[in-house]
């Protein structure tokens, strides 16, 4: 079923490959992170970035994970000023706002970061809740953020569509048993 055919009360979207794409030295922000876990923990592993972040979560006292936030957040937010929008599903998200369904985003960037791409995209206003990285325990793949914007926003999960890019994001939605649309076929439809 095409997604233009199917109203859901809440879409829930992704941000970075799917309302566009965050330019982030990703390599670099990983080596920083690794640094900063090496002269908390003594630890010189090296991890997967999301897996680390996780890690972080786990093995980081407070202090120190708001550290690594703060180090997150700077290399995020440059690339926000220069985030590429996905015209397509910006396109979708207002027509969503428009016709009076609720708006959410679940990312696995910082939420801060979400947050001005969105006003930098003058779409913030249509948005009724973010849920960063910064706002679970267990970032995507584990369904908590979207299950937390269930929650908050009190729609059923039969009523809801997540739109996003990646395996991650599918194998979310699928954990939090949502209906999952590939960004994809946003722009199939509107092509």
């Amino acid at each position: 079923m095409a997604v233009s055919t199917v109203k859901p009360r809440l879409v829930i979207f992704d941000l970075d490959g799917t309302l566009g794409v965050l330019p982030v030295d990703w390599y670099e922000l990983k080596k920083r992170l690794e640094e900063h876990v090496h002269a908390q923990t003594g630890s010189t592993a090296s991890f997967s970035f999301w897996g680390g972040i996780k890690h972080l979560k786990e093995k980081l006292g407070p202090e120190e994970l708001r550290e690594a936030y703060a180090i997150i957040q700077r290399y995020e937010e440059q690339g926000a000023s220069q985030f590429l929008p996905n015209e397509f599903a910006v396109s979708y998200l207002k027509t969503v706002a428009a016709r009076g369904g609720v708006v959410a985003i679940c990312s696995n960037n910082m939420t801060s970061t979400v947050t001005v791409v969105l006003e930098r995209l003058g779409i913030y206003s249509n948005v009724s809740l973010i849920v960063g990285m910064d706002s679970v325990m267990r970032p995507k793949p584990d369904p908590e953020g979207l299950l937390q914007i269930l929650e908050k926003l009190k729609v059923a999960k039969d009523e809801t569509v997540f739109v996003g890019d990646t395996n991650t994001d599918r194998d979310a939605a699928r954990a939090a048993s949502i209906r999952f649309v590939a960004v994809e076929q946003l722009n199939s439809e509107q092509s």
